[in-house]
């Protein structure tokens, strides 16, 4: 056929579905949400049109050429096998000179007896009479008997690394994305039926089991497949910085049916672990409270966070951390007030629940995070919070994919934060009142909602940062500020230089170090002169770990090593000359993320 003219669009993105008498996406018109990037599908006798569905977009340019578009579409289905056009119908479309960009949908007539599961077919969409390319779909059918679920046997699923073969019941979380590649789902499986020539395309569905609106889409796996063995494998990446942390529901579908699901963990680390047998069932509907219940009865290690048991096994106490003794009264005072309040509510009485949420003001390294559990434990022993967990967060990991949708993400860590603590450090990054689109103010926004929520009281914010910007945050939203009342600021001062010292000196004891009397004061007279050099970035208590990590034990492995057989005392006592000399100016040091710190 000529091509009479350059097309005015172009048409990409083609989706398929076969339609029946009664089927949903008849009635749904035009139903986008619910196509996929299926090919292979069930041939029921009902069958009448094939749906196609694809996006549509001006090729003009917008600015200078706004004008109706009008262009006739042949949508039709072609019998790979036989070359024979199946099925066809034309449509006249027409975009209004004020669009750019829309969603099509055409239906292509075609009944059950003009299709066969022995071929292949292609659905194409095309401009008629323009330079456009024609789109395609290929298409295979099957019949609804035997059933889709018979075709695939899963025999064990786990989680794991891309690169390892070790097979994980529990992933670490990333919340943002890094170097390494995303984990994927695998789903071992015997091969079901014998009397077919392709294996059924497989997707997987991610579910979180949390009531945030998300709708799960059907995600394409690879199959591996050996014929010799009639064994298999079933592979799809898990993007794990786009789902919350804890359980996820890993759902296999063929054909539009569920076959197989497995729970799996994306926590604080990995644990190797392979599911089998009835864990492997598919779930008519996940939840998160079971999904929980089951994670923690698999792994009771992991109810309690990574964090949770080095803390406990640590027995860390306020009155046990260096310096900070302003602090240490502020939370004392507050647990003598909560600890009343339990009394008279164990009596009966009327309890005045005090406002929990707090600034935690002060320098990085000043330990503004170790103090956030601390205060988690104190709420939860009083029966404030019913976890006491805490949930750390920042502008970076708040801040969504896409342009609005930091609302999300905020959601989700306050869902995770419920019964404990939503820790946001460097709060006051999210206010950037110089520019009016900067996406920190709908995390702001998100919070301020929900602190306004009465019905939702187990959870507690702490936003963390420098001391005058975070006071400014609170100055110019006076909603925040109406929230967090200055009699709940505390204020993390910096470290003077016997508490360095004393940081620096827990550390060794901590780590089977031990300072001679020379290396003690060389080191002294090295943290003095970092304290009296330091900028307002200096990183207190985690200056301390990355000098000694990062210069003293390099320096002094690096003297152990030319020894020719080094005994214990070498590797255990630090020397004078393992400690550089005063000279080096940390006041412009690249400020870093406060984490925390335990002394």
């Amino acid at each position: 056929m000529a091509k009479n003219h350059k097309s005015t669009i172009y048409i990409t993105n083609l989706r398929i579905h076969p339609i029946g008498a009664k089927s949903d996406f008849k009635l749904d018109f035009p139903g986008f949400d619910r196509f996929t990037h299926r090919s292979h599908f069930l041939l029921f006798t009902s069958q009448e049109s094939i749906a196609t569905a694809f996006e549509v977009y001006r090729n003009d340019n917008p600015e200078t050429d706004r004008k109706q578009v009008r262009e006739t579409l042949l949508a039709s289905v072609v019998n790979l096998s036989t070359g024979e056009t199946v099925a066809s119908v034309r449509h006249r479309y027409i975009m209004d000179a004020w669009r750019t960009y829309e969603q099509v949908r055409i239906d292509i007539p075609v009944d059950y007896d003009s299709l066969s599961t022995e071929y292949e077919y292609e659905v194409r969409v095309e401009v008629l009479n323009t330079d456009e390319i024609p789109l395609w779909h290929s298409m295979r059918l099957r019949l609804p008997k035997p059933y889709p679920t018979s075709y695939y046997l899963p025999t064990a699923g786990a989680a794991k690394e891309a690169g390892s073969e070790t097979l994980l019941g529990a992933i670490e979380y990333r919340p943002v994305m890094d170097e390494r590649l995303d984990p994927l789902v695998v789903l071992d499986f015997d091969l079901g039926l014998q009397d077919w020539d392709y294996l059924p395309e497989v997707f997987v569905r991610f579910y979180t089991g949390l009531e945030d609106g998300d709708t799960p889409c059907d995600l394409p796996a690879m199959i591996q497949f050996d014929s010799s063995t009639g064994k298999g494998r079933i592979l799809r990446e898990f993007a794990v910085a786009v789902h919350p942390k804890g359980p996820i529901y890993a759902e296999f579908r063929t054909m539009g049916f569920a076959f197989a699901g497995f729970v799996f963990n994306s926590g604080d680390r990995e644990i190797e672990a392979t599911f089998t047998g009835d864990e492997l069932e598919k779930r008519r509907e996940y939840y998160r409270p079971d999904g929980e219940r089951f994670i923690n009865s698999r792994f009771p290690d992991l109810a309690k966070s990574d964090e949770d048991i080095e803390d406990e096994a640590a027995e860390l106490k306020l009155d046990e951390l260096v310096g900070l003794e302003g602090v240490k009264e502020q939370i004392e005072n507050l647990g003598h007030l909560m600890a009343f309040n339990s009394l008279r509510r164990k009596a009966g009485m009327a309890v005045v629940q005090p406002p929990l949420h707090c600034l935690f003001l002060g320098a990085p390294g000043t330990g503004k995070t170790t103090v956030a559990k601390i205060m988690g434990r104190l709420m939860h022993k009083c029966g404030a919070l019913s976890k006491g967990h805490v949930v750390v967060r920042e502008r970076a990991t708040l801040l969504g994919q896409f342009y609005s949708s930091e609302a999300e993400k905020t959601l989700e860590a306050l869902d995770e934060a419920q019964g404990g603590i939503l820790f946001i450090d460097e709060a006051y990054q999210l206010f950037q009142p110089e520019d009016s689109k900067d996406p920190g103010r709908f995390v702001l926004e998100t919070l301020m909602t929900a602190l306004a929520d009465e019905s939702r009281r187990d959870w507690m914010l702490i936003l963390g940062g420098y001391t005058e910007p975070t006071k400014r945050l609170m100055s110019l939203n006076p909603g925040l500020a109406s929230r967090i009342p200055e009699s709940n600021f505390y204020t993390f001062e910096n470290y003077d230089e016997e508490e360095l010292m004393e940081i620096a000196r827990r550390y060794f004891r901590r780590n089977d170090f031990v300072l001679s009397d020379g290396a003690e004061y060389a080191l002294g007279e090295l943290l003095a002169h970092d304290r009296r050099n330091a900028g307002k970035n200096f990183g207190n208590a985690r200056h301390v770990v990355n000098l000694i990590e990062t210069r003293i034990l390099r320096d002094m492995a690096r003297r152990v090593a030319t020894l020719e057989a080094p005994g214990e005392d070498d590797l255990r006592i630090i020397r004078r000359c393992d400690i550089s000399k005063p000279g080096i100016d940390f006041s412009a040091s690249r400020e870093r993320r406060a984490v925390g710190f335990r002394c």
